[in-house]
């Protein structure tokens, strides 16, 4: 996994499939500076999971729609604008402000090597 500065957060972003599916499984809690960043998410579970978590849900701008709370062995499947998913320790979520940018910067923001938005005024990004 790929370790990214999210402002106060060390976020771990997937890189492989494998480690996608496994995500938070396996750890016994996540700290409170700390948060797994599903990109290109439009649900997630908590099936095995031994710890509550907060789910941030962003829309493809990195901006928060909402903060959901999830207790282990439950599913998420939002019906809004979700392009990702920023998972948590339970309580941190609160960090989060509905419609805020999540990562002031390209550099700090979890699509860090892709051009911003803002970057390319007029232009629409088309995915693979």
């Amino acid at each position: 996994m790929r370790q990214v500065r999210f402002g106060p957060l060390v976020v771990w972003i997937p890189e492989t499939l494998r480690e996608r599916a496994r995500g938070l499984l396996g750890r016994s809690e996540l700290q409170p500076n700390e948060g797994l960043l599903l990109e290109r998410s439009r649900s997630v579970h908590t099936f095995g999971m031994r710890f509550p978590i907060d789910a941030v849900l962003l829309d493809r701008d990195d901006r928060v729609i909402e903060v959901v709370r999830l207790s282990p062995n439950r599913v998420l499947l939002p019906r809004a604008r979700v392009r990702s998913i920023l998972e948590v320790a339970a309580g941190e979520g609160r960090r989060f402000t509905p419609g805020a940018r999540v990562g002031s910067t390209t550099r700090d923001a979890p699509n860090s090597g892709r051009r911003a938005r803002s970057e390319a005024p007029g232009r629409r990004r088309t995915r693979p």
